[in-house]
């Protein structure tokens, strides 16, 4: 709340800031335009107010609430002039109501301050320049009529007169400042000199023209001259060029007016007043309208081109998210056939390393096998986190502390010249994941990191913090998906100060078994981006040659609170494993190992090779049957259809899931209430899980009972 309070106070002074500055700049411009009613043959402001200008540009920026400036800048400056008060109030009014009319009505058709289409310049001088000055000379003049300043016999040619001066002061003030305030201007600034050349020939052009010492000296056919350097401008220097342009050739053209020289002084002031206005008019409407279209057309094919950028962007991520589902739809099925496979190699293995006498030369070779058999498996979870099926687990995550305990860890492996800069965001939100594959991003991306530094010697920043899907910058992003807008996440940092990469590398850095390493598999990195995506967050890298490579991993921020920590359970009784089990997996194989750790451990076995075999067997022995080992995978009935149909028959039924697929371990125990062993395991893991299965299930019945 205070820091909602502290930014409309800063809002709020802002705004007086610019009221007040608008003010002397309103005041200021006034008062020059009267002072040349002083001097020998020169009154401007028969032929233009060029505050009203100025008041039109600032309310259609600063708003409708602007209004207060614009009544005091008037009433200001006919207070100065000597006028009465009623005059005073009713030519604030006027010039306030005459702004805020204009304001309302551009609003109101969708006006574009930047003036980039020819209707918005069509606008501005109909409705701005026109509409809303008709008003604002009604209301000024009737007010000072009824002061008594202003005779009956002059009010309409005073109306007149005003109507078109201050339309006048909009037509050539307004469209100049908005340009500027909007910050339009770039191809002024880039090319000084041109711009230059072309204010100077409106210059000398409209001298030429409207300095003629005598009315009417240059014939009208002359005044077509300057418009090819007008389009000009327009074309090169799009709307604040044209802008421009209008006012170095209206300025010699009212000053030469105002001296009643030039093509445009007529018989008397209402006739040189409209000749001056709709030259006004046509010069405007030409070049700004000109300018627009260029300008329009040109933010068209940029739109285009940025349009067409990001469909490629979108085909990009939505081919590497095609590729990624492929290679999940295979690793999927490789990781269930080679797990199986595993399985009945692990367990063999296990058994016999278990027979085998202590010094028995063929141990070691049973040892290797076991550890081959490991590292497979591991191969094959990394190609699974790759492809975004590998989060086995889900709790609540403090990315701070993962980064941690992996910095501390790995410092010891670093570099002896690596400087590891570790800058922690306090009271970091906490995130959803799998805390082991988190600890292996940290480690992945800082072993990457600290590979990348030559001759290990250089800076790894190592930072965490919070952002919005906002702050991501989708040029970075080698994920397939952006989170939703609006979104908070946490995000891990990791830059170092090496060689960087150029854009082939960059392209490929996340492509599984690529690496630019001369040692190492090629799966670093793409365990990374298969773990972000499983999380549900976005992948940025930014990196060129000689400048680093910065990998950004933002995750979504999540409200679930931690769990409250109890007193670890100390456990009353020892699991007998006795009893009967039922096996049911449709590779033989894998029964025949499972049945063999199984006895081995004192229990007898009963085998099933599909669901249907399974529920049938159960149905008829269910009395006998202790434990459930069912796996998941199978043809005619599932492993989850298979428990269903169990449970029917005994909802307290013993049942222990195996899967050579990954599933969410933690998942699959809250929706279906019975624990999951992932497949390969030995006999240290099957003991494991079922006695804890017997233990939890008879701690039941006993506090049951």
């Amino acid at each position: 709340m205070t820091g909602n309070a502290d930014r409309r106070a800063e809002t709020r002074l802002r705004d007086v800031g610019a009221g007040v500055v608008f003010v002397f700049g309103y005041v200021a411009l006034a008062m020059a335009t009267l002072w040349t009613d002083g001097l020998e043959g020169i009154q401007l402001t028969r032929l233009i107010w060029l505050p009203s200008g100025l008041a039109l540009a600032f309310i259609v920026r600063a708003g409708l609430r602007a209004w207060p400036w614009i009544f005091a800048s008037e009433a200001l400056v006919t207070l100065f002039s000597g006028d009465p008060i009623l005059g005073v109030l009713g030519t604030g009014a006027g010039s306030t109501a005459e702004a805020v009319l204009a304001a309302a009505l551009l609003g109101a058709i969708g006006f574009s301050p930047s003036l980039v289409r020819w209707r918005d310049v069509v606008a501005l001088i109909v409705l701005g320049s026109g509409v809303s000055s008709l008003l604002g000379a009604v209301v000024s003049v009737s007010s000072l009529a009824w002061s008594g300043a202003l005779s009956a016999e002059v009010i309409g040619g005073v109306s007149f007169r005003w109507w078109l001066t201050h339309a006048n002061g909009i037509l050539i003030v307004t469209p100049l400042a908005l340009a500027l305030s909007a910050g339009l201007g770039s191809e002024v600034r880039t090319r000084p000199g041109e711009a230059l050349l072309v204010g100077g020939l409106l210059l000398v052009v409209g001298t030429l023209l409207f300095g003629s010492p005598e009315p009417g000296g240059v014939a009208l056919f002359f005044l077509y001259v300057p418009f090819p350097i007008l389009l000009w401008a327009a074309l090169r220097f799009r709307v604040t060029g044209a802008a421009m342009a209008n006012v170095f050739l209206l300025v010699p053209a009212l000053v030469g007016t105002a001296l009643e020289r030039g093509p445009l002084a007529g018989e008397g002031i209402t006739q040189t007043l409209v000749l001056f206005s709709l030259f006004t008019v046509v010069t405007v409407l030409t070049s700004l309208a000109v300018a627009g279209v260029v300008q329009d057309r040109e933010e068209e094919a940029r739109a285009r081109l940025a349009a067409e950028e990001e469909r490629r962007m979108m085909g990009d991520r939505m081919h590497q998210a095609q590729k990624l589902e492929s290679l999940g739809v295979l690793a999927g099925g490789i990781a269930h056939d080679f797990n199986n496979l595993l399985a009945t190699i692990m367990g063999n293995a296990d058994l016999a390393e278990r027979k085998l006498p202590v010094d028995d030369p063929a141990g070691d070779h049973v040892a290797e096998v076991l550890r081959a058999s490991r590292r497979a498996a591991d191969l094959c979870r990394q190609i699974l986190a790759y492809a975004g099926r590998g989060k086995v687990s889900e709790e609540i995550v403090d990315l701070n502390e993962v980064v941690t305990e992996m910095s501390e860890l790995l410092g010891v492996s670093f570099p002896k010249d690596a400087e590891v800069q570790v800058e922690l965001a306090p009271g970091l939100p906490r995130v959803l994941g799998d805390v082991t594959q988190l600890r292996q991003v940290v480690l992945n991306l800082l072993t990457n990191a600290s590979d990348a530094l030559p001759g290990g010697r250089g800076t790894i920043r190592v930072r965490t913090g919070t952002m919005t899907s906002k702050e991501i910058v989708p040029a970075d992003v080698v994920s397939d998906e952006i989170p939703d807008p609006g979104q908070a996440l946490v995000h891990l940092t990791v830059e170092d100060d090496g060689p960087g990469m150029d854009e082939e590398v960059r392209e490929r850095i996340f492509e599984p078994f690529f690496s630019t390493k001369h040692v190492g598999r090629g799966l670093g990195l793409p365990v990374v981006l298969g773990i972000v995506r499983s999380h549900g967050g976005c992948m940025e890298l930014r990196t060129s040659r000689e400048a680093g490579a910065r990998f950004r991993m933002s995750l979504p921020v999540t409200d679930r609170l931690p769990p409250v920590a109890g007193p670890t359970p100390v456990p009353e009784y020892e699991v007998e494993l006795s009893g009967t089990a039922l096996v049911v997996d449709d590779e033989p194989d894998v029964r025949s190992v499972c049945r063999a750790m199984l006895e081995e451990m004192g229990m007898q076995v009963i085998e099933a090779a599909d669901g249907r075999e399974a529920v049938e067997i159960f149905r008829r022995r269910r009395s006998a049957i202790n434990l459930v080992v069912l796996d998941v995978t199978m043809p005619r009935m599932n492993g989850f259809q298979t428990l269903t149909a169990i449970r029917e028959l005994d909802p307290g039924a013993r049942v222990l899931l195996s899967s050579g697929d990954v599933k969410p371990v933690q998942e699959v125990e809250e929706d279906w209430g019975v624990p999951l062993l992932p497949k390969p395991y030995g006999s240290n893991e099957l003991r494991e899980a079922v006695a804890g299965l017997l233990a939890r299930v008879d701690a039941r019945e006993t506090h049951g009972s």
